[in-house]
């Protein structure tokens, strides 16, 4: 089976939506601990190291970033009545945030590819052109790599990871959803709190 590499939407966790989820959870968790839990023995060492931010944030962006990952993809699948695979992740962290943010990466079927870029061209034509213009014509301080002209990328084989994650871009700004949205569930149902959980046991077991 061919596999494709894409991006998805996603702006990062430098001063975004993403990071103040997580600042937010862990405000949250001092307040419960310091209402509900009382201290007691058993949650000491996690209310102190979140008191302190002990907390392996590489960790906790990672299995973030992948949750995001297999919720976009379930946003796709709900909305395009598919069954998209993703084959695999990975996160791209810059070590500096001067300039870049980071990125989410997936694998996924060519054939899945190919189901996003047939609904995306016959339903949204005019949508993809302009986001193409956008988001690949050069500009001060931006040399783009690509044409800014959909109809200059030649046939879906030849895309890249950029061109591919500008559909999945173009479903989300068809739909006004934002990032937001598409952690709702996640952010409901205990997962932050797990999130910092780990987050918090990996950074003990580092140090």
């Amino acid at each position: 089976m061919k596999t494709v590499s894409t991006t998805i939407p996603f702006s990062g966790f430098y001063n975004s939506i993403h990071s103040d989820a997580i600042d937010s959870e862990i405000e949250y968790e001092l307040e419960y601990f310091t209402t509900e839990w009382e201290k007691s023995d058993d949650n000491a060492d996690y209310y102190l190291a979140l008191q302190n931010e002990k907390i392996d944030y590489s960790n906790v962006y990672m299995n973030y970033a992948r949750e995001y990952a297999e919720d976009f993809i379930s946003f796709v699948n709900d909305y395009l009545d598919l069954n998209i695979k993703m084959q695999s992740f990975s996160l791209d962290s810059p070590k500096y945030y001067n300039y870049d943010t980071d990125r989410i990466f997936i694998d996924i079927s060519f054939a899945d590819a190919k189901s996003v870029y047939d609904y995306v061209t016959n339903n949204y034509p005019n949508m993809l052109k302009q986001n193409v213009s956008e988001t690949f014509t050069s500009h001060s301080g931006f040399i783009s790599s690509y044409p800014n002209e959909v109809s200059e990328w030649g046939d879906l084989s030849e895309w890249d990871h950029n061109q591919i994650g500008i559909l999945f871009y173009t479903l989300m700004k068809e739909q006004d959803m934002d990032e937001y949205d598409i952690m709702e569930d996640s952010r409901g149902n205990g997962l932050m709190s797990e999130l910092l959980y780990h987050g918090v046991e990996k950074y003990l077991e580092k140090h």
